[in-house]
């Protein structure tokens, strides 16, 4: 017994490295590549670089200093982790619900509405933030005369929702929710149909109500998937630039400016590149911090059969 108890441990061992040699030359490709990018653009931002001309000069931390006395930045950094919060809570949860409906075995035309939840997730962004902006057009748009047919426009729209900072930021958010929650319900979809349905039998032979079952099987079996959802919608909402871009350009004046909008008027519209690169790498590192944070906090709760 402890002869073939040895030898499965050696072939797992054996198996391990064989595992690891695989994937280090592409593992050690992608850490030369972002190491180098982080340590250039570090370099690039302790100097005075405009993008336009070879010549540049050291100038320290001033870029920095700058960066942190601008209230700019910290209209920003509110604005894009309000977006943050509410796309990924929102999305989650919508995708979970999108996953649950959908996993039913009961459902009718459950591949089409598959197909139906996740399109949207591959369509231009550039295409959803412009189809939005018609929608909501107070004037000519699709919720305009949606409106007018109910007789409910009189005193309910006067201007467009993306004028105040609150609705605009909302309106972002909710654009984003109802591209990505099919992404997400994909990923929930894979997760549901890796739980044994004797699991649920055994819950239900036990007395527990299709609410518990979701509270007490489904939900603490889907961590690893919660994870990895929570995980790609908090990096791309902190990432954000296309939406707001589109739909706003970060105004009206400064009110809807994200930390992806802030980076491309100071680094492409203003001409300061390394102001730009400076930006980018304390996103760099507020996503780091935030992401093995998260990842922590979910893989403590995953759970393990």
């Amino acid at each position: 017994m402890r002869i073939v108890q040895a030898r499965l441990t050696q072939r797992s061992v054996r198996n391990r490295w064989a595992a690891l040699l695989l994937i280090l030359p592409a593992v050690a490709l992608f850490t030369f590549v972002i190491a180098s990018s982080a340590v250039m653009g570090f370099g690039y931002s302790l100097t005075n670089w405009s993008g336009m001309m070879s010549e540049m000069r050291f100038i320290g931390f001033a870029n920095y200093e700058r960066l942190f006395g601008d209230p700019v930045f910290y209209t920003a950094v509110a604005n894009t982790l309000f977006i943050t919060l509410i796309v990924t809570v929102l999305q989650n949860t919508c995708g979970i619900l999108l996953a649950v409906l959908v996993n039913r075995k009961g459902l009718r035309g459950r591949n089409f509405f598959r197909a139906l939840f996740f399109i949207p997730s591959l369509l231009s962004i550039i295409v959803i933030g412009y189809t939005w902006i018609y929608i909501l057009n107070p004037q000519m748009g699709t919720l305009h005369y949606i409106l007018t047919l109910f007789g409910v426009t009189k005193g309910f729209i006067h201007y467009s929702v993306l004028i105040n900072r609150f609705a605009a930021l909302l309106t972002i958010a909710m654009t984003m929710i109802w591209q990505y929650s099919g992404y997400s319900m994909v990923i929930y979809l894979a997760g549901l149909q890796g739980i044994s349905p004797d699991l649920y039998e055994s819950a239900s032979i036990d007395g527990a109500s299709p609410a518990r079952q979701f509270l007490h099987v489904t939900l603490p079996l889907l961590m690893p998937s919660i994870t990895i959802n929570v995980f790609l919608t908090m990096i791309g909402c902190l990432k954000c630039f296309e939406q707001v871009y589109v739909m706003t350009g970060g105004g009206p004046g400064n009110a809807t400016e994200t930390i992806g909008t802030y980076i491309y008027n100071a680094a492409f519209s203003g001409g300061q590149m390394a102001f730009g690169t400076a930006i980018s790498t304390v996103l760099f590192l507020g996503i780091l911090v935030l992401a093995i944070i998260q990842v922590k906090f979910f893989r403590s709760r995953e759970v393990d059969l």
